[in-house]
């Protein structure tokens, strides 16, 4: 007991430290001369002490890394989670979660941890103070800033299964944004000569609600909460709360829709509140 109230009380330490470490920040006009873009120094710790960088985007500010706490903010640890029936059983009893990429730590340090989205709106809070998981709006702001322009509707984006239906159905919805990708993606070093955003987006895969990993290194899936957006499924309307950004190595298209299933692991980037 002794040993976990110590270890508490020097992560909540770490915390405070870490987000009052306010000093100036870099800037640099890139190729889009209309968007300001700021690296900033301020760094912010989670309730374990892992410590991520900033990045500002017209007038949001994102963490530069996923999302890699173990524990709500109240120090309760989140269910690790390291086999596939584990994983299905957590989802179905809704239990919130997370793994490592391919149930690998070293993955775990590239990438961050892959949440259950019952991990995202649990009341013990998941994000530290004065950020949050982003809704769709903080997305679409994004990447219009970014150039994205005016979404069109996407292709086939997860697959569905009404009540009283044995067999999934693929569901159409989703919008898509063409030719953003290569900027979130870069990891490239912050000078004005690469013209890189710094967003960095890990691509840690994804986990199905039955625990199978998908498109780990290869493709990015992201946390949407709350989705407010209305998707048509079968000419019939589908709100979900929980949707869900795709990014993929091979293409510079960015998917956003809905998540279909809370049982599924993505990352989570926290944009400030």
């Amino acid at each position: 007991m002794k040993n976990k109230l110590f270890y508490n009380l020097f992560a909540l330490l770490v915390v405070s430290v870490a987000v009052n470490l306010m000093s100036c920040s870099e800037s640099y006009t890139d190729e889009h001369p209309d968007l300001k873009v700021k690296h900033e120094k301020e760094i912010v710790a989670d309730f374990d002490g892992n410590t991520y960088s900033l990045v500002s985007i017209g007038d949001q500010v994102w963490m530069k890394e996923n999302l890699n706490v173990s524990h709500f903010l109240n120090g309760d640890p989140i269910l690790h989670v390291t086999g596939n029936y584990e994983w299905f059983e957590a989802g179905e009893n809704g239990v919130p979660a997370w793994r490592y990429p391919n149930d690998d730590p070293a993955l775990g340090e590239k990438y961050g941890k892959l949440y259950n989205g019952f991990a995202l709106n649990d009341p013990r809070g998941l994000a530290p103070e004065g950020w949050k998981v982003p809704d769709n709006n903080d997305w679409e702001k994004l990447f219009v800033s970014i150039g994205g322009g005016d979404a069109e509707a996407s292709e086939r984006v997860g697959s569905i299964r009404k009540p009283g239906e044995s067999e999934e159905k693929e569901v159409m919805l989703g919008y898509i944004w063409k030719d953003i990708g290569k900027l979130l993606k870069s990891d490239l070093k912050e000078t004005k000569e690469t013209g890189s955003f710094a967003f960095m987006g890990k691509m840690g895969g994804k986990v199905d609600r039955y625990g199978n990993f998908y498109g780990t290194g290869e493709t990015g899936y992201w946390w949407i909460y709350p989705d407010n957006n209305e998707y048509i499924f079968m000419s019939e309307p589908i709100r979900n709360d929980f949707g869900r950004i795709s990014l993929f190595s091979e293409r510079d298209a960015v998917m956003i829709g809905s998540a279909v299933y809370k049982q599924q692991g993505f990352s989570v980037r926290l944009i400030k509140k």
